[in-house]
């Protein structure tokens, strides 16, 4: 009875020692549940407040030009792929050494500034044409069905009212756009226009003045730039 009695006093003492383990266990769980709950949680949010603070200054990177600004930006890189479209023909099937350099000048030129209203329309996150609109178009296929003399005389036409008309363009973006960027570019373009509408207008009085004859039997002057 004694053996019993000890015995049943041991298993008694082992079981009343292992309660508290099982309330220590109980006890973290209780608390490190809510730990890695709360932990999850505060990451959440900071990763939420971050992508906050990110979509604002993305915002505010948009709202740095105005939607004039954006329209003048647009238009001058939409004639600047015209011009290169046009040139590029001129190079290829000019007639006249004057009218192949005249092309080439304008597709170079036209080069430049795309590269010019490229990167700054980069910098303020402005959509650019990825081709010619549809009057544009329409005039680049009546140039291109023109043979010989007449696609010398339309093709001058073409550079010396695309030059014009970009030229109003450019001053009109120095004069009435927000953006100092993209005044700034507006006014370097507009110096390499000047020189490109110059060398168009004397292209024009050459072939002007000379027959198609003419062109063929005598060494053609190339204009320099």
């Amino acid at each position: 009875m004694c053996f019993i009695t000890v015995r049943g006093i041991i298993a008694a003492s082992k079981r009343e020692a292992v309660k508290p383990v099982k309330k220590v266990e109980n006890t973290m769980k209780h608390v490190f549940y809510p730990v890695c709950i709360w932990m999850m949680c505060s990451g959440m949010l900071t990763a939420c407040k971050s992508n906050n603070n990110s979509t604002k200054n993305n915002e505010v990177t948009h709202q740095l030009v105005n939607k004039n600004d954006e329209s003048f930006l647009f238009q001058a890189y939409e004639a600047a792929l015209y011009a290169m479209e046009i040139s590029k023909e001129g190079t290829m099937r000019s007639t006249s050494i004057e009218t192949k350099t005249l092309a080439e000048n304008v597709l170079m030129n036209n080069k430049k500034i795309a590269d010019q209203l490229g990167e700054i329309a980069g910098k303020k996150a402005i959509e650019l044409p990825l081709d010619m609109n549809s009057t544009q178009l329409k005039k680049w296929r009546e140039l291109v069905k023109e043979k010989g003399w007449d696609f010398d005389k339309k093709f001058i036409e073409l550079a010396i009212e695309h030059t014009k008309n970009s030229k109003t363009l450019l001053a009109d973006i120095s004069q009435r756009v927000k953006d100092a960027d993209i005044k700034k570019v507006a006014r370097n373009i507009l110096s390499s226009l000047d020189n490109q509408y110059s060398i168009a207008l004397k292209t024009k009085e050459i072939i002007t003045n000379r027959t198609e004859k003419d062109t063929i039997a005598k060494p053609a002057v190339i204009i320099h730039q």
